[in-house]
């Protein structure tokens, strides 16, 4: 199978007959189909519960993180429309909701001017937003049915695009290719150790809001090279924060120290980072 080759199946018979095709009929099975509930026909184990962490989840359908870019400019606080998807998720039928929306941690740390900022002037209508998402839910599959939601919490780093007009690059290490995009080159400066840290001290306030608003867990992005995937691959960068790995996982590290400190010690965290 060709690396990054689009899920294009209109079928189980589509998808056995490529596995077939791909010689891999030993390695992947598919668990055999059950009648359904008058919508199609199912798969018991996708309905069954299972533990994640302290959850009990009812099923194992999870809706992944949504950057949105829907919500409003000047004070980085959900729209009607961050509600109107927030609602489909909750009427979805999964039972996990990991990290809802992309928070950024503060507003020069943005990928978007649009994207939704975990801050305390927007705790209301954040919790707005999750309570109308969980009472979409119920009405779907009654009182029942709880749905587990996270806040996902992130800074994007050199794809902060939603920062002030002049402000720098936030690089944290020279990479040629991904430098060329951005018009960087080798001697755009990078980011303090000091700027790092007060990037890092933002999550204590975020994670506080996002446990205030009533999320379940907070989940850290470390992916998509944005800012916490980038120090984990800071190889070429020296001092504390770069070249050695104990180095390099410094702040993601800190930045899960940040969280706990907001958030109290027992709230749970996740990150599942992106190889680099």
């Amino acid at each position: 199978m060709a690396r990054g080759e689009y899920f294009t199946f209109k079928s189980v018979a589509d998808l056995e007959a490529r596995i077939a095709d791909l010689g891999l009929g030993d390695d992947i099975g598919l668990a055999p189909p059950a009648p359904g509930n008058g919508r199609g026909v199912g798969w018991p184990i996708l309905s069954s519960s299972v533990q994640a962490g302290p959850f009990r989840l009812k099923n194992r359908f999870v809706c992944h993180p949504m950057e949105g870019w829907d919500g409003l400019p000047d004070s980085g606080a959900p729209s009607e429309d961050v509600y109107r998807r927030w609602e489909r998720m909750g009427e979805s039928g999964c039972a996990l909701v990991w990290g809802v929306e992309a928070f950024a941690v503060g507003f020069p740390w943005r990928a978007n001017r649009h994207q939704v900022v975990m801050r305390r002037e927007n705790l209301g209508l954040i919790a707005d937003g999750l309570a109308r998402m969980r009472a979409a839910h119920v009405r779907a599959f009654g009182k029942g049915s709880r749905l587990i939601v996270g806040a996902q919490l992130t800074c994007s780093g050199r794809y902060s695009f939603g920062r002030p007009e002049g402000t720098p690059l936030a690089l944290v290490y020279h990479h040629p290719a991904l430098d060329a995009r951005l018009g960087a080159g080798p001697d755009t400066p990078l980011m303090t150790d000091g700027q790092i840290e007060d990037v890092v001290a933002l999550y204590e306030p975020a994670a506080a809001v996002a446990k205030e608003a009533g999320f379940d867990f907070v989940d850290l992005k470390a992916c998509h090279r944005y800012w916490i995937n980038e120090t984990l691959a800071a190889k070429t960068r020296s001092g504390r924060y770069g070249g050695s790995f104990e180095n390099r996982t410094r702040v993601i590290l800190m930045a899960l120290e940040a969280v706990r400190r907001g958030a109290g010690p027992e709230f749970p965290v996740g990150s599942p980072p992106a190889p680099s």
